[in-house]
């Protein structure tokens, strides 16, 4: 009986897996195939779920009428700013919050929890007001401190989670066996942190 039952959970367990990642890669084969329609064929009702007649027009026009490369390499560098310097501070910041007694440690922690009980779009004119005083407007500086200024909170939380779930024991065997304050975080916390 019990032998059964287990091909029959583990087809509908399959079934499932293969049934969610086609609903989540559905809209990414569309949009790629779309790419390649001709345009009284992208508007086409019934849609067409593959091309009759190929072009590469979209991609042409992408690539030789649009700044396309001066955009993606904003973004690439954007992206890259943003990300080490959340992910330093967010780790610095974290392990001070979880390591070491300090007066308002708890409510540092609370606060930053707090940036996320309101919605992002509130804090866009606040942000918006310090960039142009400070003239950081259209600028990829003011970019990258604003996209800062949403992950850090979050970072910070979540990383306080992970080095809350490691114990301090492991930092102290660092200690003895020679590694100083600064190498025991850095080589036995941090790679830990799922």
């Amino acid at each position: 009986m019990r032998s059964r039952r287990r091909p029959v959970s583990r087809a509908a367990a399959w079934t499932l897996r293969i049934g969610l990642f086609v609903f989540c890669a559905f809209p990414l084969y569309w949009m790629v195939v779309s790419s390649f329609k001709v345009s009284h064929e992208l508007l086409a009702s019934p849609p067409t779920f593959w091309p009759h007649e190929w072009e590469l027009r979209a991609y042409r026009k992408l690539f030789y009428e649009t700044n396309f490369w001066v955009y993606f390499q904003n973004t690439i560098l954007v992206s890259a700013i943003t990300t080490l310097i959340v992910l330093l501070a967010g780790v610095i910041g974290a392990y001070s919050l979880t390591r070491y007694a300090f007066r308002g440690r708890t409510m540092v922690a609370r606060v930053t929890l707090l940036a996320y009980m309101f919605p992002p779009i509130i804090m866009l004119v606040p942000l918006f007001l310090v960039a142009r005083q400070f003239g950081l407007t259209n600028s990829l500086l003011g970019l990258a401190l604003t996209y800062i200024s949403f992950a850090l909170p979050y970072a910070l939380w979540i990383l306080r989670a992970f080095f809350q779930s490691i114990p301090v024991e492991l930092e102290h065997a660092a200690l003895i066996d020679g590694a100083n304050p600064a190498q025991a975080p850095l080589y036995v916390v941090v790679p830990l942190a799922p």
